[in-house]
């Protein structure tokens, strides 16, 4: 059970997707079915469907709004070391290390091919960026070791139970100090 700020208490193995206020919609429309970045027997699709995802981030600007709002939470920081979950191709780090001059990225993804091709790119030699493959619900870094952590495209693949880890495991968040 999970209690909210107003005093409700929700199950949240039940929970949609969306948390308790989802829409009608997102509600008929959530399966169980894992989508394709989540299943483990499409290795070729799932690397094309990060492909497009990537391409669509550049060509819509979502790396780079994503980016914008994030240096925005940590404008006063003046290097600021920011930790990227769920880094996919890596587009939103690329746009924070164009955006800040000396903003250090940590570049992260659960899956091994996603962390070798950041790692292959033009990011795997940037010098203010380091790519690791890390998972999102239990990250390996100090507390203090990160002024920000994004989780900006990815974090919608996790049920509710494993997004509430994602915040519990957040560094500095007031569950893991």
């Amino acid at each position: 059970m999970m209690n909210d700020m107003a005093g409700e208490t929700f199950d949240i193995d039940r929970m949609p997707r969306g948390g308790p206020d989802a829409s009608w919609l997102d509600r008929l429309l959530e399966t169980d079915r894992p989508e394709y970045l989540d299943r483990d027997d499409v290795d070729d699709l799932k690397r094309r469907v990060v492909r497009s995802l990537d391409r669509g981030g550049r060509i819509l600007g979502h790396h780079e709004m994503f980016a914008r709002l994030a240096l925005a939470e940590v404008a006063d920081v003046p290097d600021p070391n920011i930790l990227e979950l769920g880094s996919g191709h890596g587009g939103v780090a690329r746009a924070l290390v164009k955006l800040h001059p000396t903003a250090q990225v940590t570049a992260t993804d659960i899956e091994p091919t996603s962390v070798a091709a950041i790692a292959a790119g033009d990011l795997g030699s940037h010098p203010r960026v380091t790519v690791r493959e890390m998972d999102a619900t239990a990250i390996d870094a100090p507390d203090g070791g990160y002024d920000l952590a994004v989780f900006a495209q990815s974090f919608h693949h996790l049920p509710p139970r494993q997004a509430v880890r994602v915040f519990a495991e957040a560094p500095g968040s007031p569950t893991n100090c």
